[in-house]
C-alpha cells in the first residue's frame, strides 16, 4: 500500500505547479470549489478501491484523491492571505492555516479509526465522515469571496451624474 500512495504522491507533487498556474489564470476560490467537489464525488469510488487490495486499483484511489486534495491545496496558500487586510494577513492565514490542520489533522485519524473499527466489508462510513467533510468545506469554500484580480467583486460603478 505505501508503494501505491507514495506513487500517487509522485503525480501530485508533478501535478501541483500546473494546478498553481490555473489558479492565476482562473482564481483561487474556483479551483478550491472544483477540488471540493472532486473530494465529495470521489471519497466512496476511493474507498471501494483500497478495498480491493489490488495495487494498482489502490494506486487509482490514491491518485484519484490526491488530485482532488491538490486542486485545493496548490492554491490555498496564496488563497488564505489574499482573505485578509494586509495589516493582519500574515497573522490571519497562520490562524486559519494551523486551526484548520490541527482540527483535520487530529480529528479526521480519530473518527475515521472508530468509523472503521469492527467491520470486515469497506469503511463506507469512513467515506461518509470524508465526503461530508469535504461537502463542509464546499460551503464554506462558497461564501468566502473571490480574490483574484479580474474576478474579485467589484463594487457597483457610480450613477452618471445628470
Amino acid at each position: 500500500m505505501l508503494s501505491c500512495v507514495m506513487a500517487a504522491v509522485a503525480v501530485q507533487g508533478a501535478v501541483t505547479l500546473f494546478v498553481a498556474l490555473l489558479a492565476d489564470r482562473w482564481g483561487r476560490r474556483p479551483l478550491c470549489l472544483a477540488g471540493c467537489a472532486a473530494c465529495a464525488l470521489w471519497m466512496f469510488p476511493m474507498v471501494a478501491l483500497l478495498h480491493t487490495a489490488r495495487p494498482l486499483l489502490m494506486f487509482l484511489g490514491f491518485l484519484g484523491a490526491m488530485l482532488a486534495f491538490i486542486t485545493m491545496f496548490a492554491v490555498v496558500s496564496a488563497y488564505l492571505p489574499e482573505l485578509y487586510e494586509p495589516r493582519i494577513r500574515c497573522t490571519g492565514a497562520a490562524v486559519g492555516y494551523n486551526l484548520a490542520g490541527v482540527l483535520g489533522g487530529a480529528l479526521t485519524p480519530l473518527v475515521a479509526t472508530t468509523l472503521s473499527e469492527g467491520g470486515s466489508g469497506p469503511p463506507w462510513g469512513v467515506a461518509a465522515y470524508l465526503t461530508l467533510i469535504a461537502l463542509l468545506s464546499l460551503g464554506c469554500f462558497a461564501l468566502l469571496p473571490e480574490t483574484f484580480p479580474g474576478r474579485a467583486e467589484r463594487p457597483a460603478p457610480e450613477p452618471a451624474a445628470a
